[in-house]
């Protein structure tokens, strides 16, 4: 539950398809917020590569804190607030960490390929080989990083990946604390 709608690789993406679909849509209807209520996802098994050597099983807590809205604007902006807790956990050791999702993001479309996120809050971010990370250009087998604090970033749908990342505040390496 940590990443804009829980999933950092394809909501950008159904984002972007859905705000062509406002902006399509009847101009009475694009004056007006869209928001939705979502609650915790099913169990998701990040894989080998996409953030740690191992395969992470993130499990997203239910209870009545778990939550989010996200809300689209006339102007673009997409503006995501989520509460919850996920464990992730090694698929291999069995090791765990909890993590405490507590974030406001809000992202703009820079381009047809590109959105551009800032999230304050606490949140965690898997970047794969060749993302813009927290120290440069990720390797392999990429990062999966907690961060407390701000994040701003801009991801290209098209090539899959995050561009000009910075942050300030804390971070926690998760795949050292599930012992790679």
């Amino acid at each position: 539950m940590s990443r804009p709608l829980w999933t950092r690789r394809v909501v950008p993406a159904l984002a972007l398809a859905f705000s062509v679909a406002l902006v399509s849509a009847a101009p009475a209807l694009a004056s007006k917020p869209f928001r939705t209520v979502f609650g915790p996802p099913d169990p998701v098994v990040i894989p080998a590569g996409s953030g740690c050597a191992f395969d992470v099983l993130e499990s997203v807590i239910l209870d009545d804190h778990a939550r989010g809205l996200y809300t689209e604007f006339a102007d673009g902006r997409m503006v995501t607030h989520a509460n919850g807790d996920a464990t992730l956990t090694n698929m291999d050791s069995g090791a765990s960490f909890l993590h405490r999702a507590r974030f406001h993001d809000i992202s703009t479309i820079v381009s047809a390929d590109v959105v551009h996120s800032i999230t304050t809050g606490s949140v965690f971010i898997n970047f794969l080989p060749g993302d813009d990370g927290p120290l440069g250009e990720v390797s392999e087998p990429g990062a999966m990083i907690r961060f407390t604090g701000r994040v701003e970033y801009d991801y290209n749908v098209t090539t899959n990946s995050i561009t000009d990342f910075a942050y300030s505040g804390t971070t926690i390496d998760i795949c050292a604390a599930l012992g790679q």
